[in-house]
């Protein structure tokens, strides 16, 4: 167990900072304990969502909780552990409250049993930037994550910079900066925390279990377009009969998986745009045949009075 220094940002300003950042972008250790005020909750959140940006396995320790009793706090544990995604554990540590259940957590994440937080999804933009920045760096060429390593480049972070001498990763990143703040008119560091915000709530929590925006969107799609057709098949069904009830479930899901992952792949063709051609490509093709099979296969059922609109 290591005892860093206590700090409230990783923005590498001070020794005890660089420290701390060094230790924990080493990825030694297995979980971190991030033990914060729960008397002064809101300044201490940013350094949680500094480690969760770092995609570092955390345990969140409420300490101070009857001082936060005390002044009137009250703290829904429950949604602040689904909020970020990990566990958040209630202490009084001078007289050794809630320990035992902060040691239970701690195994938990060790053992995979656990979530240790998810990662924080920006714009589509940032995306965009964070996953173009990271295809200049050759695998393992690191020790650090290399999605914080590339959003702290973007960000303008003087103590990543200086570490990277690669001038075509600096020409990369000004570039993407420009774009940008040309888009969103205004700095890109307050650009970033603006995509914090959205990001947070239900949606928030979607796009970090699907991929980004674009992923919780093409999901949202999914469910959109083929739920109401379920509704739709079973209410037909007793009277069309299994066979063609089966028929149209088939259809209907392949219309729902067909439009909602030409959305995906059009809405990431900016980080990886060969992949998303071919995907696009090979997706088409496979509705084009897909229509015309299933036209045929209804017209025989029907004596060909049937289509398929």
């Amino acid at each position: 167990m290591i005892d860093l220094p206590g700090i409230y940002s990783f923005d590498a300003q001070s020794l005890d900072e660089q420290v701390a950042r060094q230790v924990l972008l080493g990825r030694e250790a297995d979980v971190v304990i991030n033990v914060l005020d729960a008397a002064n909750l809101e300044r201490n959140l940013y350094l949680t969502v500094q480690l969760l940006e770092m995609g570092v396995p955390i345990v969140l320790a409420l300490n101070m909780m009857d001082i936060a009793r005390k002044r009137g706090i009250s703290i829904d544990v429950d949604l602040l552990a689904r909020k970020l995604g990990c566990p958040v554990v209630s202490v009084v540590a001078v007289s050794s409250q809630g320990i035992p259940a902060l040691k239970q957590a701690l195994i938990e994440v060790i053992d995979n049993r656990a979530d240790g937080g998810f990662t924080l999804f920006m714009d589509s933009e940032v995306e965009a930037a964070v996953a173009d920045i990271k295809r200049q760096f050759p695998e393992g060429a690191h020790d650090y994550n290399l999605r914080w390593l590339a959003l702290k480049l973007l960000e303008g972070d003087s103590g990543v910079s200086h570490e990277l001498a690669d001038a075509s990763v600096h020409e990369k990143v000004a570039r993407w900066q420009r774009h940008i703040q040309d888009i969103c008119g205004e700095s890109i560091g307050i650009f970033i925390a603006d995509s914090l915000e959205v990001s947070r709530g239900v949606f928030g929590v979607m796009a970090s279990r699907f991929d980004g925006q674009a992923g919780a969107f093409a999901y949202l799609l999914f469910v959109l377009l083929y739920f109401p057709c379920a509704a739709t098949i079973g209410a037909i069904s007793p009277e069309a009969g299994t066979s063609w009830a089966g028929f149209v479930a088939f259809w209907t899901t392949s219309v729902a998986y067909v439009s909602a992952t030409l959305f995906y792949q059009l809405a990431r063709i900016g980080e990886n745009p060969l992949q998303a051609v071919t995907t696009i490509g090979l997706v088409a093709a496979y509705a084009v045949l897909l229509f015309i099979g299933l036209r045929g296969y209804a017209g025989k059922r029907h004596g060909g009075n049937l289509r398929i609109a």
